[in-house]
């Protein structure tokens, strides 16, 4: 019900599956050309923005999980992100209103140690993701800072540490992203509800399940 919600209703909707462990194999994907997911075949990726961005059309329900009516758009790197929407925001008539994930997003996955571990008591140690705060910033230049939305899964636990983490790391104050515009939900699903309450056009994030609901 949530997917048949959000999805197939506005063709502009764009969903970035951020993969910064695939930036070695995205180009040469962009230049073999992306198929559809779960078609069989067939060129009908497109790899029209960045080098390392590849774009494939939704697909009907039962072709690989993603629903008609949005872009499922892979990226190696938030200046790919940036670079994508710069091009959106040149086309587009309407407002872009861009969601963000923290996890594997913002916050850098961590080695499994416990020295960078966000699940340690050294969480503060836990690294960003490479080229974030310049790309959030870029962001927030471009589109506005009311249009700039952080919707992550967390717990009570991991959202205090999350929060703790940004203040540590002056992500705010770096960025320009508001503080009213951070917020949190318990589970994957809740995404789809927030992404629309939000008014979101676009949205980032690490997880398969959360582009397939999205897109």
């Amino acid at each position: 019900q949530i997917v048949e919600l959000l999805c197939g209703v506005e063709s502009s909707r764009r969903v970035y599956w951020f993969r910064p462990e695939a930036a070695g194999a995205g180009a040469d994907a962009t230049r073999r050309g992306g198929r559809r997911r779960g078609s069989g075949g067939g060129r009908s990726g497109r790899d029209d923005r960045a080098s390392r961005v590849h774009v494939a059309g939704g697909g009907g329900r039962g072709s690989g999980g993603a629903i008609a009516g949005g872009k499922d758009v892979e990226v190696a790197s938030w200046a790919d992100i940036v670079a994508d929407l710069k091009t959106e925001v040149a086309t587009s008539r309407e407002q872009i209103r861009l969601g963000v994930d923290i996890g594997g997003v913002i916050v850098a996955k961590g080695d499994g140690s416990q020295d960078t571990s966000f699940f340690s008591d050294n969480y503060l140690r836990t690294p960003a993701v490479d080229g974030v705060v310049e790309g959030l910033a870029a962001c927030v230049e471009m589109l506005g800072a009311e249009n700039v939305v952080i919707v992550s899964k967390a717990g009570r636990k991991i959202a205090a540490k999350s929060l703790e983490w940004m203040a540590h790391n002056e992500v705010l104050s770096r960025t320009g992203v508001l503080e009213s515009n951070i917020h949190f939900c318990r589970t994957r699903e809740e995404k789809g509800p927030l992404f629309e309450r939000f008014g979101l056009t676009h949205f980032v994030d690490d997880t398969r399940q959360i582009v397939e609901l999205l897109c």
